[in-house]
């Protein structure tokens, strides 16, 4: 059985060091994938850039990782999850919703569900419009675009169990991210788990808290 888990940011890496997302999934006989897709820090300035002008290319990256390890035989395509946290819970989400096929289940923690939304509340902060279109980029000028890349909008082509988690005090990616998510799953009929944590950042900082999503 094996877990991917695209790292957050989605403007960041994962290096040679402690993990506790990893490391508890390791530690119950999981194989756990990190990978470092285009758009991560690290590798140079084209390489940063071509994820970061195209948001579809990060999560193609992330297939592939996934689909490298069945082909080698590594992974039980029948027992494959994908997990993440904030960008890497988008990266889960999208991954379910764009190849069903792909993997079993999706666990997403504080996650981004509504690009268009995402956008409005950077904005609501001072220097946030600048915040917002550094973020963001190109990838997502056209408003199909970013509506075709919204997990919220296309929940109904989501056919395997979802784990959604989130704190209701999150300043990094709003609450009602989370509630439109919900929402959105519900409608689809989705088989779907549900964890709201009060007073909770989007670190997942408290430990009773911490232990609560793991168990």
């Amino acid at each position: 059985p094996f877990i991917i888990l695209p790292h957050g940011g989605p403007y960041a890496r994962d290096s040679h060091e402690f993990d506790y997302f990893a490391q508890f999934f390791a530690t119950r006989g999981y194989g756990v994938l990190q990978m470092n897709f285009r758009g991560s820090e690290g590798y140079g300035k084209s390489f940063a850039e071509a994820g970061r002008s195209n948001w579809v290319v990060m999560q193609e990256d992330v297939e592939d990782g996934a689909r490298w390890l069945m082909e080698k035989g590594y992974a039980d395509p029948e027992r494959t999850c994908i997990a993440g946290w904030s960008y890497g819970g988008y990266a889960a989400l999208m991954g379910v919703a764009t190849d069903p096929d792909l993997y079993k289940c999706a666990i997403a923690m504080a996650a981004l569900t509504d690009i268009d939304e995402a956008k409005k509340d950077l904005k609501k902060y001072r220097g946030g419009k600048h915040a917002a279109e550094k973020f963001f980029g190109k990838a997502f000028e056209d408003k199909d675009l970013r509506r075709a890349n919204s997990p919220v909008n296309v929940a109904e082509n989501i056919t395997v169990p979802v784990f959604l988690a989130h704190g209701d005090k999150d300043e990094n990616v709003q609450f009602e991210q989370f509630e439109r998510m919900k929402k959105a799953l519900e409608k689809a009929d989705v088989k779907a788990t549900f964890l709201e944590f009060e007073d909770e950042n989007h670190n997942l900082s408290v430990q009773k808290n911490r232990e609560t999503f793991f168990v």
